[in-house]
């Protein structure tokens, strides 16, 4: 799980509250491939206590010889 962000959701939208430093310093740290890192915002069971509604955490590389865009 990625530290340094918060999501909530709000009204259909998510509220996105990140903690810079923190956050970069974990993205940094990741794999990437051309300077892309994946990321996936997935909704948690329940909200918790200061009402965040989802986690994020980083994709798992693909395997060798998959293709796969950017936009």
């Amino acid at each position: 799980m990625i530290q340094g962000i918060n999501v909530k959701e709000s009204s259909g939208e998510l509220l996105i509250g990140i903690k810079r430093e923190q956050f970069i310093a974990q993205i940094n740290s990741l794999p990437d491939k051309d300077g892309w890192v994946n990321l996936i915002i997935s909704p948690l069971r329940a909200p918790v206590s200061k009402g965040y509604t989802h986690t994020v955490r980083p994709q798992k590389p693909k395997k060798h010889g998959t293709t796969e865009k950017h936009q």
